[in-house]
């Protein structure tokens, strides 16, 4: 976490911004990692990278299968068996 002294800076035109910082920390990482998880293919060419792995474990993002209405991950297998959206 960074403190008001260490937040990246720069001037124009007189006024001071804090210079965003997109290094997987964001809400403007989650698009990407959702489209990571539901289709891996599609993120090549995608200039924002996923969640970082201090956000989100890289566990809670292995295993995950899109079949119908059913979605599990095998991180949450341990704890019974996946259950479809309508129950």
């Amino acid at each position: 976490m960074f403190t008001e002294e260490d937040l990246p800076r720069f001037e124009l035109d007189g006024e001071r911004f804090v210079r965003p910082d997109f290094a997987g920390r964001g809400l403007a990482n989650v698009a990407p990692t959702v489209l990571e998880l539901l289709a891996p293919g599609a993120v090549d060419g995608i200039e924002l990278p996923a969640l970082d792995t201090t956000v989100l474990p890289a566990q809670l993002t292995r295993g995950w299968r899109t079949d119908s209405a059913i979605c599990s991950c095998s991180a949450r297998s341990r704890l019974g068996t996946p259950r479809t959206w309508a129950s």
